[in-house]
């Protein structure tokens, strides 16, 4: 299920609690793509109503206490979440 208006400020909110200082805006991403970028709040297929299919954030060399604060916060948001290890030591946290 998309997440709505609402799901991704409370979305964001989690992701700037675990990575201080992520920009405001929400850069589109395909759900494909490899290339991992860090430091930014990525969006897949925005809604018309200001909610995305998914949201997530990639880190690089991921700790356990990102992990954990993920962990604790990720109910805030009303949304399935996700962790998936990929390549090069980058972690993609989200909901979707």
């Amino acid at each position: 299920m998309a997440l709505s208006k609402k799901s991704v400020a409370l979305a964001c909110n989690v992701f700037k609690q675990i990575v201080p200082n992520l920009p405001q805006h929400i850069y589109p991403i395909d759900i494909y793509s490899t290339d991992y970028i860090t430091g930014l709040i990525l969006g897949h297929d925005k809604k018309r109503d200001g909610g995305y299919e998914g949201i997530c954030i990639h880190i690089r060399n991921v700790t356990s206490g990102h992990l954990q604060l993920f962990a604790a916060l990720k109910a805030q948001v009303p949304n399935s979440s996700f962790v998936e290890h990929l390549n090069d030591g980058i972690t993609r946290i989200g909901f979707y």
